[in-house]
């Protein structure tokens, strides 16, 4: 048998036993949830009990943390289980008056996001730097978001260095602080690093910035009008899902970095309505920046193979103010998942399509024009990176092999010049380096490669 005692506590009775004759450290969270429906009766029968937190894993944990909860949170007690037995909470000695009799602040919090909880959600496995004299650690967690959220505080002292705790959104970012305790005397908190839950959150708020190529433009979809062509076909429609709370397109074709720093404040007055929902920004730029439509254009009507090196100057030159750029978004938005998108190849080098475009780029001027996008997308994942943000260019350009304009037999998605779209000559035409509808899923399966990859 196992003799119960009860000990005054901030959340409630604390309830704990003496050790049992028969300690088994290989029992489960299961084990431990039924040993103490068995002995608080608040949990008895139908009561609701939450796993607080565990060391260990969750087929045989050494120690266990668990409450009794009813609709308006706990209604009993708190037990810890450890190494098979039911335990007594720290020592809880007399107040202390003097600064002398705190416990130094630990040193240094880390955290592991893990796997998924017993309760949906995920887990987290939090460890810390010892404090010298410390009788325990109150551990607290807070969801980062635009709004001011309150620290939520675990229901009592933990005895060790580590401790894994949940449930946690899916996808969502949270800060962690430990606070070293010697009885009912607190030494200074200190706080984690922002930690990332994995996977993709539900009911997040998606805004889509950048030019033309996250606008949509080359889509067969409604087109917004005016000079910003935002497509309804355009990618960007193409990763809602079904439990996104809302998308807002912003993009704009033409745009270079200082256009798209204007659909800054359309995107945070959109975030503002929903202050504590997850975020995720995706952005195209730098096209424009460096001229690339220019040099396109120029294949087009001239030799402009010998320009390469002053192209890739040029392309190099825009990191560290592409850097600066992504800076500034996550500075405006620090818990978003944001994403800058890269461009294709956009010419087939060994395509054999008969469309006049084609025909006035050869396959040099072609293979040229791949290695400017190559080195475009290289510079925007070192700028990306840099910024602490992530990047898809890679998997937009490897999405597209084989199927860029002039790939013959039908299977381009990216438009070369065609009359109908109201092209000069049958040349060149405001869709023309553009993706079709079937680009534009490519590119959306593109973004969606790069959340499943950098979340999971």
């Amino acid at each position: 048998m196992v003799g119960l005692a009860v000990v005054a506590g901030t959340c409630g009775a604390v309830v704990s036993a003496q050790p049992s004759t028969a300690a088994d450290p290989h029992r489960s969270l299961a084990d431990a949830v039924s040993e103490f429906r068995a002995h608080e009766p608040a949990a008895a029968g139908d009561g609701r009990v939450r796993v607080v937190g565990y060391d260990g894993s969750r087929a045989a944990p050494t120690d266990v943390m668990l409450e009794a909860r009813g609709p308006g949170g706990p209604v009993g007690g708190v037990m810890t289980w450890s190494r098979g037995a039911w335990r007594l909470p720290p020592e809880q000695p007399a107040r202390a008056s003097s600064d002398r009799h705190r416990p130094p602040a630990v040193r240094s919090v880390r955290v592991s996001p893990g796997g998924y909880s017993i309760y949906g959600g995920k887990v987290a496995t939090v460890s810390w730097s010892p404090s010298a004299g410390a009788t325990g650690y109150l551990v607290s967690s807070r969801l980062m978001t635009d709004a001011s959220e309150p620290w939520s505080t675990f229901p009592a002292p933990i005895a060790h260095h580590s401790w894994t705790l949940q449930p946690f959104l899916i996808g969502r970012r949270y800060q962690f602080r430990v606070q070293p305790v010697r009885g009912e005397v607190r030494g200074r908190p200190t706080i984690s690093a922002v930690t990332r839950m994995h996977g993709i959150p539900t009911r997040r708020l998606y805004a889509a910035l950048g030019d033309s190529y996250s606008a949509g433009l080359g889509g067969s979809g409604q087109d917004s009008g005016g000079s910003c062509h935002r497509n309804r076909h355009a990618w960007a429609y193409q990763l809602e899902s079904s439990d996104q709370r809302a998308t807002r397109l912003l993009a704009c074709a033409g745009a270079t970095m200082p256009l798209v720093s204007d659909q800054f404040k359309p995107m945070n007055r959109f975030f503002a309505k929903h202050p504590r929902a997850p975020q995720l920004i995706t952005v195209t730029v730098g096209g424009n920046d460096v001229g690339f439509s220019k040099v396109l254009g120029r294949c087009v009507e001239t030799a402009c193979a010998g320009s390469e090196s002053d192209w890739l100057d040029r392309i190099t030159a825009t990191r560290p103010l592409l850097a600066a750029f992504y800076r500034e978004i996550r500075a405006l938005h620090p818990y978003a998942d944001i994403i800058a998108g890269g461009y294709p190849q956009v010419l087939e080098p060994k395509g054999e399509s008969r469309n006049p475009l084609c025909i006035r780029i050869n396959p040099p001027e072609r293979e040229m024009l791949g290695r400017l996008s190559n080195h475009l997308n290289m510079v925007i994942a070192e700028a990306a990176d840099d910024a602490g943000i992530w990047s898809v260019g890679l998997m937009v350009r490897q999405a597209f092999l084989g199927h860029n304009a002039c790939t013959d037999g039908g299977r381009n998605w990216i438009h070369a010049g065609s009359l109908k779209f109201g092209g000069v000559s049958g040349i060149v035409n405001p869709k023309t380096f553009h993706p079709t509808d079937d680009g534009q899923l490519a590119y959306a399966a593109g973004f969606n490669t790069a959340l499943l990859v950098r979340t999971s």
